[in-house]
């Protein structure tokens, strides 16, 4: 007997005379991938798109631009959506998603035992997919095998997410915010007070009239008064404290207008800086390869493994008929 070359005419005709066995194969290995696609447990995937805005349209140097505008891009660039990813991934925004989704409830975790709420992000992180895409909007994908809960959580993935990015600056505004304020309170407890303090003195010293340095626009005429003990004196400490408490009206002035600049943005739904573009709906199809795609590719891997099989075996029979 000739040594098999085993070349393409060699292997074409191995597989040909096999053909019977080759074919029964395929149509086993076809069948058994129907019945797996009928039998499996089926998952759907719910998709939800928006884009970012440019966080720097929401700062107050940019709402309150009176003397210089500056172009700015409405839309967020890299960087920001890199925040908005490493958000996404972040073990606080994961928490709050699934407590949010109720997702203990659906999957049925005992929350009462150590590891539950570890193993319970594990199974939403396998589940859940944040990308961008090239037109730099992000995309948002959550698999399930009920597609109402794979879309109601991928809506409220986004709904977080853009909360938590939003309130980094709102955050930030707030405390400006609160510490303006607090300031403004001071300020206001020390005008009062210097308040007193000059009506008691001019109450004393019968001392009427405007002699404040500070206020520049103010003709100050001659100041007349009695020739009582210490008349000189009450008028320099009127006008000491004169001039301090219009400094202190000035600067809660000033304060206050911040204050309203830093206003917007404090309160909890103001300036968002996410659009969702393609809201997440109940898929129909389920995930993955269909019937059709997932018999066909069980029959090509059915074929390739009897051809495999057919040469394999001829070769081996050639083998021992040539050592006889």
């Amino acid at each position: 007997m000739s040594i098999i070359r085993f070349d393409l005419i060699e292997i074409v005709q191995i597989i040909r005379k096999h053909r019977r066995f080759v074919l029964i194969v395929s149509c086993v290995a076809a069948v058994l991938g129907a019945a797996f696609y009928l039998i499996k447990n089926k998952k759907y995937t719910a998709k939800t798109e928006f884009i970012v805005s440019n966080p720097s349209y929401t700062d107050r140097n940019n709402l309150y631009s009176a003397n210089e505008m500056t172009f700015i891009d409405y839309f967020g660039g890299d960087d920001d959506i890199d925040r908005v990813i490493v958000l996404a991934e972040s073990d606080t925004v994961i928490t709050k998603i699934v407590e949010n989704a109720h997702l203990a409830e659906l999957y049925k975790f005992d929350m009462n035992r150590p590891t539950a709420m570890e193993r319970l992000k594990q199974k939403f992180t396998k589940s859940f997919k944040i990308k961008r895409t090239e037109y730099k909007d992000i995309e948002i994908s959550y698999t399930d095998r009920d597609p109402n809960i794979a879309a109601d959580v991928a809506n409220e993935s986004a709904r977080v997410i853009e909360e938590s990015f939003r309130g980094y600056y709102n955050n930030v505004r707030r405390h400006a915010y609160d510490a303006i304020k607090d300031k403004v309170h001071q300020e206001d407890s020390t005008i009062n007070i210097l308040t007193d303090s000059l009506a008691a003195l001019r109450d004393k010293y019968g001392i009427y009239d405007i002699i404040s340095p500070a206020r520049e626009n103010v003709i100050i005429g001659n100041v007349k008064g009695t020739a009582n003990t210490g008349f000189g004196k009450g008028m320099e400490q009127i006008q000491n404290i004169e001039a301090l408490k219009d400094q202190f009206v000035t600067d809660r002035a000033k304060h206050s207008s911040y204050l309203n600049e830093f206003a917007p943005g404090s309160k909890a739904d103001e300036l968002r800086l996410t659009q969702v573009i393609s809201k997440a709906k109940p898929p129909v199809d389920p995930s993955g390869a269909g019937p059709i795609l997932t018999v066909i590719a069980c029959a090509l891997l059915g074929f390739f493994f009897s051809c495999f099989i057919v040469l394999v075996s001829t070769y081996y029979k050639a083998i021992i008929s040539l050592q006889r």
